[in-house]
């Protein structure tokens, strides 16, 4: 007698892996990537204790197939960044690039399987208890944002690559009264200023409260450009704590896909590194 295996908790099908493959690149900061999965989306988040958190989110119109068969409460487990990119790599590189996913609850293996005419690709990765929620804005709070800007990506690229890598940090200023976003630091070359006018092309929507300064540190500024090569637009939100969110849009063939990064103040992001250590 057959007996019937129990229905995964989640199921979903992509028919080409290369976007989520890029989200995941431009999202790999640490080890380790935890994946939350609900109904709507499948988020894969990176974070490096509570100075930065980066997040890839696809929902579930960019699959052919997507099944979620939980409760209300959001699963969540922790894989090896390198393992899981590098099993979508090997996919990727098929003429067939899609691949199917498979989760069947806690303690099971993350199943990740493509297929061509050549051979089958199966990868079970392990699954490990999930890192601590990271604690900075609420990007979907916005009574709390100071300002909300946005940018198109090569814009805000360019000036990225214009900064000195040996500066130690970058200051965000953004005047309502003035009108203009400008980015500064200090390295060996000397000081830094780039400046943007509200009504420059760079801007798609400039909206502030009242004037921003915070800075942050260069070397989390800079994880953010493979999210600015992959996207169209980048959204700027700064909470009252300073904490800065950067939401990228990635253009995929269904709805836009998005890749976050959460950065903590340069003042923020030291005392907690001190606390996380125990001085």
């Amino acid at each position: 007698m057959v007996m019937d295996m129990p229905e995964p908790l989640f199921m979903a099908e992509l028919d080409s892996v290369r976007t989520l493959l890029n989200m995941l690149k431009a999202i790999q900061i640490k080890g380790y990537m935890t994946c939350e999965i609900d109904s709507e989306v499948l988020t894969f988040v990176s974070q490096d204790m509570h100075s930065i958190k980066a997040s890839a989110y696809m929902k579930r119109e960019h699959f052919s197939q997507y099944r979620f068969t939980g409760s209300d409460d959001t699963p969540r487990f922790t894989v090896g960044s390198d393992a899981l990119i590098g099993c979508l790599g090997i996919i990727a590189s098929n003429q067939n690039d899609g691949c199917k996913m498979k989760y069947a609850g806690e303690g099971a293996v993350f199943e990740i399987r493509g297929e061509n005419r050549e051979a089958i690709e199966i990868c079970r990765l392990k699954t490990m208890e999930p890192e601590e929620v990271f604690i900075g804005l609420n990007l979907g709070d916005k009574v709390s944002w100071l300002q909300a800007t946005l940018m198109k990506s090569d814009w805000f690229k360019d000036a990225l690559s214009d900064l000195d890598s040996t500066c130690e940090s970058v200051t965000f200023h953004i005047s309502p009264d003035d009108q203009f976003f400008r980015l500064s630091a200090n390295g060996e070359s000397g000081e830094w200023n780039m400046e943007y006018p509200a009504r420059s092309d760079a801007f798609l929507e400039f909206h502030a409260e009242t004037e921003v300064k915070f800075s942050y540190r260069y070397s989390h500024i800079a994880l953010c450009k493979k999210a600015l090569e992959i996207s169209e637009h980048v959204s700027l939100r700064t909470d009252p704590y300073g904490y800065l969110g950067l939401l990228f849009s990635v253009e995929t063939s269904a709805k836009a896909a998005y890749v976050e990064f959460v950065i903590a103040p340069l003042d923020t992001d030291e005392t907690s590194s001190q606390s996380d250590s125990g001085t």
